[in-house]
């Protein structure tokens, strides 16, 4: 008889098959329970998701396995997520966490999944904000995202479910070479476009309104004359294909300061926030900056600030601000 393995020893088998699992079913994921029921899962419960009555979860379960496998089913029916659950252990837990810190290009994006949350059901919710979530790239593969956490699951044996989660993650992509970065801020790209509003509707007038909003009104976005607060959508322009030049500005929601004109935009995600705030000062010629790090420019002899904040780096969304 083989030895017994350790909650450690199962946690990191079920986590690597479900990881196979998922890879080798990339293209056709609706297949993966006939792959199962073929490996001799059985399924031993459905739960379902009471706002929309349809099937959310399918647990299936191997005899004298050391995990179950739970997957997941969206409203049209395709399969998603996939989990490998096991008795919940510190042991298990800190195997699963190592397993995922170890697969390629590994991110924490356990605050991106947070906004999500609100839609699930309250038990899958709730365990959600309990666990860790990464995404991972290997280069050539799909992308994936992992979590680990406690699962509203009780396996057949009565014990409490720790799960690993493994989902494709197509918006992934491999790293970009320097070329490709470089392009992404060359005087054609989607950045010098950003660039030019920016500096061309804000820095140009500052919290000037009524010659703020005559500017914003040129290029394309749905400012109204004697505007001092709102948010405005626009930024087309003949040249530029509509997803590359669909914009928008708020000038001064819920501002804390005198006066706040923001713009946001989306970037490829790969460069990352600290790169794409050292490109816009530089396109702006932005120089000096103060405790914060903020970017400070000259108005018509005031000071501004300038910043860029992240919206969500994981999809590549920024915020940047003229302040004052």
């Amino acid at each position: 008889m083989p030895p017994v393995p350790t909650p450690a020893e199962a946690a990191v088998h079920g986590a690597e098959f479900i990881r196979r699992l998922c890879l080798n079913h990339a293209d056709e994921p609706n297949d993966i329970p006939k792959t199962l029921t073929a490996m001799g899962f059985s399924e031993t419960q459905r739960l379902a998701d009471g706002a929309n009555l349809s099937v959310w979860s399918v647990l299936m379960e191997l005899d004298d396995g050391d995990f179950s496998v739970v997957y997941q089913v969206d409203l049209e029916g395709n399969v998603t997520t996939l989990c490998a659950l096991f008795p919940d252990s510190r042991e298990a837990k800190s195997a699963l966490t190592d397993f995922v810190k170890s697969q390629p290009k590994t991110t924490d994006i356990t605050r991106d999944i947070t906004p999500f949350l609100h839609g699930l059901p309250d038990a899958l919710a709730t365990c959600m904000r309990r666990g860790k979530f990464w995404s991972s790239k290997a280069v050539g593969e799909m992308g994936m995202n992992f979590g680990v956490m406690p699962f509203p699951v009780t396996r057949s044996d009565g014990e409490q479910s720790l799960a690993i989660t493994v989902e494709q993650n197509r918006w992934l992509e491999d790293p970009l070479t320097y070329v490709e970065t470089q392009a992404l801020f060359d005087p054609t790209s989607r950045f010098e476009r950003f660039m030019e509003i920016f500096e061309t509707v804000g820095i140009a007038h500052g919290d000037d309104f009524p010659a703020l909003v005559t500017a914003a009104q040129a290029q394309g976005f749905d400012a109204e004359t004697g505007d001092t607060e709102g948010s405005w959508k626009g930024g087309r322009r003949d040249d530029l294909p509509i997803t590359e030049s669909l914009l928008y500005f708020q000038l001064n929601c819920e501002a804390e300061t005198d006066f706040e004109l923001a713009l946001f935009f989306r970037m490829d995600p790969n460069p990352g926030p600290e790169q794409i705030r050292s490109e816009c000062f530089k396109r702006l010629g932005i120089t000096q900056t103060n405790d914060a790090g903020h970017g400070l420019i000259a108005i018509r002899g005031e000071t501004y600030g300038v910043d860029l904040n992240s919206e969500n780096e994981l999809f590549g969304n920024y915020i940047l601000v003229l302040y004052k």
